[in-house]
């Protein structure tokens, strides 16, 4: 399978992800999630600065064998910025 890490970005912060779908079928339902789960962060971010203000796109595509590894992958990534105060990840993926 196809693994792809994303970044979610809108005015100065961002949000790193991953998936196996296509980005644009995986931004429609982190805008459908927006409205239904609004506490969270993230979300509650990209409602004020409006979802036409948020883009995303492909950082990284690799082939893997499990979702357990695009999760891997997906936390290296989110190590790496989530002491940067214009990120967005709280915690790390989960499995």
């Amino acid at each position: 399978m196809e693994g792809k890490i994303y970044k979610l970005s809108g005015g100065d912060r961002f949000y790193y992800g991953s998936t196996k779908r296509s980005l644009n079928l995986r931004k429609n339902e982190h805008y459908y999630k927006s409205k239904h789960i609004a506490g969270r962060r993230l979300y509650k971010y990209f409602n004020s600065i409006g979802w036409d203000n948020v883009t995303i796109e492909l950082v990284e595509a690799f082939s893997c064998e499990s979702k357990a590894e695009i999760l891997a992958k997906e936390n290296e990534y989110i190590n790496k910025y989530i002491g940067d105060t214009n990120c967005l990840n709280s915690i790390l993926a989960l499995n």
